[in-house]
């Protein structure tokens, strides 16, 4: 409120807009457009607010685990609906996805269905030529690969925990050095080739010599 005085100097009080933080009011209108069919309204209130579904979730979940994997499939159902903004789905998202996929579906289904959520996402972004094979296939054979040795098949707890993985990880989260420059020259990743299809890595005087 704001003491303004009147006329007759007698202070008077005019109620200021407030109340209602500029976050809340975002939220609010992403409902509303989600609510209208908007599905990309949906995967940003998804990526928003995910530590209070899954605070909320923990209360009816079994175990931390089973909280963990309901948030985690919540995020996976999103990302293969295409309901997260391009503008919002960064390298971390990238990572997550893939591992996401991988901890839910067998290797083929997971490259299989992580591929085709990411052409979707750069279609809706109106970038269809950004997708990327050969960075997709090599970021995934290698979260796989970290997988396999932090979780071999069959267990079970905090294999299942982002946050843990990453944690683990580092080099994974890292676009700018890329790991991948481990694995193949700046020529063959700005390849045509390698954008269209998968390319083996290969030594760095093999890997120069593809364009």
């Amino acid at each position: 409120m704001n003491d303004t005085g009147d006329s007759t100097g007698r202070p008077t009080f005019r109620v200021l807009p407030g109340g209602v933080s500029p976050a809340r009011r975002e939220d609010e209108a992403l409902v509303a457009a989600f609510l209208v069919g908007d599905e990309v309204a949906f995967g940003e209130l998804v990526r928003r607010h995910e530590q209070t579904v899954l605070r909320i979730v923990r209360r009816w979940a079994r175990s931390p685990d089973d909280a963990h994997d309901l948030a985690q499939r919540t995020f996976l159902r999103a990302f293969e609906a295409t309901r997260i903004a391009p503008a919002e789905f960064h390298h971390r998202e990238h990572i997550r996805a893939a591992w996401a996929a991988l901890c839910h579906y067998p290797l083929d289904e997971a490259l299989r269905r992580y591929r085709a959520a990411l052409q979707r996402l750069a279609a809706r972004a109106g970038k269809p030529g950004i997708f990327h094979e050969t960075i997709t296939w090599a970021y995934l054979l290698l979260i796989h690969e970290r997988l396999v040795s932090y979780r071999p098949p069959g267990s079970a707890g905090d294999s299942l925990q982002f946050a843990d993985f990453a944690a683990r990880h580092p080099d994974l989260l890292t676009w700018r050095p890329s790991i991948l420059d481990a694995y193949y020259s700046k020529e063959v990743l700005g390849s045509e080739r390698a954008r269209q299809v998968f390319i083996l890595p290969r030594a760095p005087a093999a890997a120069s010599a593809v364009r």
